[in-house]
């Protein structure tokens, strides 16, 4: 028996894990896959996104967001040190462009949605856009300044975190999914493909946009898939900045070029369509025409946890606090990492925090 099972070992079921194993509990991560492999993170740009996003964002989860980015710097730091690996965060800052009148006239209203929730941005004219990202074309011609909007790199993440869980005491099995949990003598019994089973005093789900099918019988948590594509394209762009379009966004890391995401509403479905493969090009080249010089290297289909309300669901489900949800993210889980870390950790030892009356899962089970 385990003390805490963490199902899923994502971006926020590692963060979850990393933080219990840190605080001295003994912790079990279950990843259905392999490290990286199927999780939203693996095909996730990493962009630290609260004002870009904040006229899309419920006012709660920009709320959550905005105390979450305030964590972020320290939060990454303290990773690469306890896992010896670079995170690839980066605090360049992000440029919101326009290419045309009607992106201008949306621009204004980006910029006023954000000053209205205590965002800091710029305008800038066409100059000042490619004096930030020398590598945008003529046909921009104003922008927007984010100077608080980041990036990381998921894929360094996922690694640092399964790194830091593993040096801080925990265990991460991976290729061990969970189909499945249920109260069994006082305790958690895990049901795992191919008959296996675990047991644990306390269960954390986070299992990204699987969680709902982990959930034991009657307890509704509406989560689903939404699915996305991101093109990796094997070169970098001249700077770090971010380039985001009304319809795409173009991410440079190091050695690489990130361009998404489409939002499908497809279920399960994992091919990559040359329908959404064509509009991410077709917008992505319009800001930055060296996109038709870049070699393809990469096709990442992942599968976003979109939840009703458009607020994650973190706390405890019982008054006991064994059964604890981390879920519903949507575009938000690297972002709300640190947070959500934090908040199921209060849940777990009773700690009161008011930012769980925001996130209470418990909510879904009323009416």
């Amino acid at each position: 028996m385990t003390e805490i099972a963490v199902v899923g070992g994502g971006i926020i079921g590692l963060a979850v894990g990393e933080e219990l194993a840190r605080a001295g509990h003994e912790v079990t991560v279950f990843e259905r896959d392999a490290l990286g492999e199927g999780c939203a993170a693996a095909a996730a740009a990493g962009m630290l996104a609260p004002a870009a996003e904040v006229d899309a964002t419920p006012a709660p989860t920009t709320r959550l967001a905005v105390e979450s980015h305030r964590r972020f710097p320290s939060w990454a730091e303290r990773l690469s040190r306890a896992s010896g690996i670079d995170v690839g965060f980066d605090q360049t800052g992000t440029v919101m462009v326009a290419l045309d009148a009607d992106d201008l006239r949306e621009l204004v209203h980006h910029e006023e949605a954000q000053r209205r929730a205590g965002f800091e941005t710029r305008r800038l004219s066409r100059d000042e856009v490619r004096a930030l990202q020398p590598s945008v074309g003529p046909a921009v011609v104003g922008g927007l300044l984010l100077p608080h909007d980041w990036q990381v790199d998921p894929r360094r993440l996922l690694v640092a975190l399964a790194t830091a869980l593993r040096s801080a005491g925990g265990t991460l099995r991976e290729h061990a999914p969970v189909v499945g949990i249920e109260r069994h003598d006082g305790a958690w019994l895990l049901r795992l493909a191919g008959g296996e089973s675990a047991v644990a005093r306390r269960v954390v789900i986070a299992a990204g946009a699987w969680s709902a099918s982990v959930m034991p019988p009657g307890v509704p948590l509406p989560v689903r898939p939404v699915r996305g594509t991101v093109i990796r394209l094997g070169t970098p762009l001249e700077s770090r900045a971010v380039v985001r379009t009304p319809r795409a966004y173009i991410v440079p890391r190091e050695d690489s070029t990130l361009l998404g995401a489409t939002v499908e509403e497809r279920g399960w479905a994992r091919e990559a369509l040359a329908g959404g493969v064509f509009e991410l090009l077709k917008e992505g080249r319009r800001a930055v025409p060296s996109v038709d010089d870049m070699p393809v290297a990469e096709l990442a289909v992942g599968f976003r946890p979109g939840i009703r309300d458009g607020v994650p669901a973190i706390g405890a489900l019982d008054e006991e606090r064994t059964l604890i949800v981390a879920a519903g993210h949507y575009r938000k889980g690297i972002e709300l990492a640190p947070l959500t870390a934090d908040l199921v950790r209060a849940s777990l030892e009773g700690r009161p925090d008011p930012l769980l009356a925001e996130t209470d899962p418990r909510r879904f089970m009323k009416g």
